[in-house]
């Protein structure tokens, strides 16, 4: 086969790949941009020690939205005097669909931020498809960091539902 036959199918080949993978990152996309614009949502949050074992000064809160019966976004926040922690989780019919990390670590004294990590999971039936971070995190040197990731999610979906089957 010409080169110029076998580098035209490698190009086929790298752009069959991108767009693959773009089609769910925009599915999923569309989806999370519909659930951030709803506002009929029934909104459950549990607070401090009812959320997580607290640590001195931390407050922290663990919030579900619930689109009828289904929970559809959960949002964790934890800060302490040095850092803030946000996580969102989206789900689709139950399933983990997307995850947005936002972490600032702040100087005591200044309380100047000084370092900042930022990121989004994309997942696709129960498995991480791609991930886009930002600074120093989760995302170095642990290669099971998308497991972890789905254990949080199933543990938060987990606490909201066991909380909300509590109320009267």
């Amino acid at each position: 086969m010409p080169v110029k036959h076998g580098l035209f199918f490698a190009c086929m080949l790298i752009t069959i790949t991108v767009k693959a993978q773009v089609g769910p990152l925009n599915r999923i996309g569309r989806e999370t941009r519909t659930i951030d614009m709803d506002t009929g949502y029934v909104k459950l949050v549990l607070r401090n020690e009812a959320f997580r074992n607290m640590q001195k000064k931390e407050t922290a809160s663990l919030s579900g939205l619930y689109k009828g019966d289904t929970l559809v976004k959960v949002i964790s926040r934890i800060v302490d005097h040095e850092s803030t922690e946000i996580m969102e989780y989206y789900f689709k019919d139950n399933e983990l669909i997307f995850i947005y990390e936002d972490y600032k670590m702040f100087e005591p004294k200044t309380k100047n931020i000084g370092m900042i990590f930022q990121a989004r999971y994309y997942f696709n039936k129960g498995a991480m498809i791609n991930h886009i971070s930002l600074g120093h995190g989760r995302t170095e040197g642990d290669d099971d960091f998308d497991l972890e990731l789905l254990r949080m999610a199933h543990n938060y979906h987990r606490q909201l539902e066991a909380a909300r089957n509590k109320q009267p």
